[in-house]
């Protein structure tokens, strides 16, 4: 194997030397190429250095770029913010200075004119300008601050020499037309009174003042002059009563056919306890009558309805002018209370007879009140002598405006108390007395339907605590009356149904109890009775009707107490049948007097009275 593997080696040598020629060859033959490739390469080389050292400095100025581009785009998030938040401040800076930003064409407005109708809105913008600048120490702020400050002191001169200007006519005469004045005064100054209030209330409670000094004068000096008329044709009538002693009833009891009492105490009379439909205010230039002779109720209606018409009317217009009910009342709030009766007519009735005496106005020693129209065309809120119910509800916790009401009608208040305590000194008949308690008491809810209640309401119901234990000693009169008579007394000691008989209070002491004079007089009485019954029935209150009632109860008794003893007599004089007779004639005669009226015969009251005299005259004519 040494042998072949050398002659194998030896073969594979002389081949090999041949092929390194060769190949030597190749490569020299391709020296050139290989030069270039390598000259290509390094130049290559070269290059891609150069290549590298622009990519270093590329990238590092990518990293640079992108470093000033990141801090640019934090740049630009950050103006973006700032400018988002100066729009935001933009939107809010817009509106203070629009707020705080005044027109001079304002300005020049409200100090070179008079308050008019342009000022309503400039008022407005004054005032939204006030508010505006309330708040804020800025310079700008501050400077027009102090503008409209001195522009504001500027309007609220003008604008109370405006609200005052119409109220002078107030202090010169009694025939100003107040609620034409009033509905003015709120139609066309309301606003301005209302921009002092807020933002000059010393020049508001400058106005109040001189509001209610005028108006106090004004109501005070027509009231008292009223009063005064009606007070003589008071005293007249008392007087004419005096002179008109027992002789004269006498004399009107024989010559006439009638009952003098029945006459004196006629149905129309208790028509002065209506509010509606009753007789007409007594006018002020009537007393000037030296004939004219009127009732303590008609005298009583006449003061009651002028005083409420202007309390009510005068309420009404200072709750709305100076206590801001504007909020109150809805736009549908245009009706009043339904259920309140309306003394229509009476207010200008009273108006006009406070204006025949006092054509010169207020003289500097006098003073009291004239009243307002009631009627008139309603307003937006209630009526001018009535407050809305909304106006009421508003109202219901405020007491600004009950004060102010007090100072203006004070001594109209004074005035009304002294002429009905002269009224009621002496005390009045009862009838007389029980028509004017129940007026009073018309009067009390027809103030709190007005919505001025509260302010009457200790007035009114003081008149009614003096009239009422009068009414009681009235009644217990009456009953001590029929008591005497029941008793055995003569008539001539009887009072009120029993007294003024004429006649027969002579026949007392000379015929005794029996014949025709004790019919005639039974039947007087039972008339009377009867009379009586039918009156309270029609004045009756189902309130407080308890005590009226009771007391007629009483009476009833003690008549047919008095008539049983009359009948007593007559059955001893002459007989059974003639007394019968007589009780039967003098129950017919209560009968006719129910029926006669005045209250329906309808009435249920009015019925069981009738039936219990039917009984009565059933049960002596079964007797007989």
């Amino acid at each position: 194997m040494s042998s072949a593997a050398s002659a194998t080696a030896s073969g594979s040598g002389s081949g090999s030397g041949s092929n390194d020629a060769a190949l030597h060859a190749h490569f020299l033959a391709q020296a050139p190429s290989y030069l270039s490739l390598h000259s290509h390469l390094s130049t290559s080389l070269s290059q891609l250095d150069v290549l590298h050292g622009f990519l270093t400095s590329f990238s590092a100025d990518l990293l640079t770029v992108s470093s000033h581009i990141a801090e640019l785009q934090t740049r630009f998030q950050s103006l973006e913010m700032r400018l988002g938040n100066r729009r935001r401040l933009e939107g809010a800076l817009d509106a203070v200075v629009r707020d705080v930003a005044l027109d001079p064409a304002v300005v020049d407005g409200i100090v070179n004119t008079e308050p008019g109708k342009p000022w309503a809105e400039w008022l407005r913008e004054l005032e939204r300008v006030l508010h505006a600048t309330a708040i804020g120490d800025s310079g700008a702020v501050q400077q027009t601050r102090e503008v409209v400050e001195k522009l504001k002191l500027v309007a609220a001169a003008k604008l109370r020499s405006s609200i005052l200007a119409p109220l002078h006519s107030m202090r010169k005469q009694l025939s100003t037309n107040v609620p034409m004045l009033q509905a003015l005064l709120l139609a066309s100054q309301r606003a301005s009174y209302g921009f002092l209030a807020r933002h000059a209330p010393r020049v508001a409670i400058d106005v109040q003042r001189e509001y209610v000094a005028m108006a106090r004068l004004y109501y005070e000096t027509g009231f008292r002059r009223y009063a005064r008329s009606l007070g003589v044709a008071r005293e007249r009538a008392r007087r004419k009563e005096a002179r008109w002693g027992i002789a004269e009833r006498v004399a009107a009891a024989t010559t006439s056919d009638k009952d003098a009492w029945l006459l004196e105490f006629a149905g129309e009379r208790l028509d002065n306890a209506k509010l509606e439909d009753g007789p007409p205010v007594v006018l002020a230039y009537q007393a000037d009558d030296p004939n004219y002779r009127t009732t303590p109720e008609a005298l009583f209606r006449s003061l009651a309805l002028v005083l409420l018409d202007n309390a009510c009317a005068e309420y009404t217009f200072i709750c709305r002018f100076f206590d801001d009910l504007s909020l109150a009342a809805q736009p549908g709030g245009t009706s009043h209370s339904s259920s309140a009766p309306r003394t229509k007519g009476a207010a200008a009735r009273g108006t006009r007879a406070l204006e025949d005496m006092a054509e010169e106005g207020p003289e500097p020693e006098e003073s009291a009140s004239v009243m307002a129209e009631e009627e008139g065309e309603e307003e937006v809120q209630g009526t001018i002598v009535a407050l809305s119910v909304p106006e009421q509800r508003a109202l219901e916790m405020r007491s600004a405006g009950d004060e102010l009401w007090r100072q203006v009608m004070e001594p109209v208040l004074g005035t009304w108390t002294t002429f009905v305590k002269s009224l009621l000194t002496p005390a009045p008949p009862l009838l007389s007395l029980l028509t004017m308690i129940r007026l009073n008491t018309s009067l009390l809810s027809l103030a709190s339907s007005r919505g001025a209640g509260r302010v009457l309401q200790p007035t009114l119901m003081a008149f009614k605590m003096q009239a009422y234990p009068l009414l009681q000693k009235a009644f217990g009169a009456e009953l001590d009356s029929l008591k005497r008579l029941a008793d055995g007394g003569a008539p001539g000691e009887a009072a009120g149904l029993a007294a003024g008989l004429g006649g027969f209070v002579r026949a007392a002491t000379g015929g005794g109890w029996s014949g025709k004079e004790a019919r005639e007089f039974a039947g007087t009485v039972c008339g009377r009775y009867a009379h009586l019954y039918s009156s309270v029935v029609v004045l009756s209150d189902e309130a407080d009707d308890t005590m009226l009632f009771s007391s007629l109860l009483r009476m009833r008794t003690e008549l047919e107490r008095f008539l049983t003893s009359l009948a007593s007599k007559q059955r001893a004089a002459e007989g059974a049948p003639a007394a019968a007779a007589f009780e039967r004639g003098v129950y017919e005669a209560v009968k006719r007097g129910l029926e006669t009226g005045p209250a329906p015969l309808s009435h249920p009251r009015v019925q069981s009275e009738m039936s219990h005299f039917t009984e009565l005259q059933r049960s002596s004519r079964a007797a007989a």
